[in-house]
């Protein structure tokens, strides 16, 4: 069996102090250094993700890999489509709260076309390696970086503004499709679509992804509960967590980060100003499409 980054430092210890720490102690810490990880990476998942309206699923999933390098890619997918469900449907409820939910009928819009999208989406998974439409991906991303940052745009009032449907529907079909495949989340192809093809103010694109990204990850993720799998975990509450592919005791370690940090994501996004969202997003989106590429 493979074995994770934080096993591999522990057996590093247990090698190099000439075996003098205790085996058992060596077992503990690695567990717990895990779900401290987990936990960690959550915070900065729901930070990003109030703030740009990105799900978060490009930094859970190469986390997800080092920790345990022996679950499957649909299960690595599904740990990270649950996990933006849940932190989706906190940042749509935040943002309710302020005013900024999409209209009925655009939420109507999004909701089914990213529930097409999604379940196409999770039940190709399963046929395809998802390698070559990363690299897609990725290029699209690097792409929508530069368009982001050479835009020109006069920023339109929330209130007098109203999406063109059918690029609306295009957008969410296509971010789900890839959401599902490669769960990513999708919001990393939501956000540079809204901008640049829906042409969304800058302060409901975070709104509108997350409402996406929501509909687009829930759907996404179901197929994953009655696809049974053989996993090995060291520790016996993560191993009796799965239904399916599905690990629930990992997803809460998730977003229980996310749900301490995704407040102050909305705040932040409520104070930035729309140029600085703008420039901050663009790098983020290169620094994503490098990564892509490169890995």
């Amino acid at each position: 069996m493979d074995q994770s980054l934080i096993q591999r430092i522990g057996s590093y210890l247990y090698d190099n102090t000439g075996k003098k720490l205790d085996k058992r102690y060596l077992e503990f810490y690695s567990v717990k250094m895990e779900f401290l990880v987990l936990f960690a990476t959550g915070l900065c998942v729901g930070l990003i993700s109030a703030f740009f309206g990105i799900g978060g699923g490009s930094l859970m999933i190469p986390v997800l890999y080092a920790l345990f390098p022996s679950l499957p890619p649909a299960s690595i997918i599904s740990i990270s489509l649950g996990t933006i469900v849940l932190n989706s449907a906190l940042n749509s409820w935040r943002f309710h709260q302020k005013g900024l939910s999409p209209e009925k009928e655009s939420a109507l819009i999004i909701f089914c076309f990213a529930a097409i999208g999604a379940y196409a989406g999770a039940h190709t998974v399963y046929l395809i390696h998802p390698l070559a439409l990363k690299k897609i991906f990725g290029l699209i991303l690097l792409a929508m970086a530069i368009r982001v940052a050479t835009e020109r745009r006069s920023e339109i009032k929330e209130a007098a503004y109203k999406p063109n449907s059918i690029l609306l529907g295009i957008t969410c079909l296509i971010g789900s499709l890839i959401s599902s495949i490669t769960g990513l989340g999708g919001g990393a192809i939501f956000v540079p679509f809204f901008l640049s093809l829906v042409k969304l103010p800058v302060n409901l694109v975070a709104p509108y992804s997350n409402a996406a990204m929501m509909a687009a990850s829930l759907i996404g993720l179901l197929p994953h509960f009655f696809i049974r799998g053989d996993f090995h975990l060291g520790d016996s509450l993560a191993q009796k967590s799965f239904i399916g592919h599905v690990n629930i005791f990992f997803i809460l370690c998730l977003f229980s980060g996310a749900f301490f940090s995704s407040k102050l994501g909305i705040k932040l996004h409520g104070v930035a100003k729309a140029n600085t969202k703008k420039w901050l997003l663009s790098s983020l989106l290169l620094v994503l499409a490098l990564r892509i590429l490169v890995n």
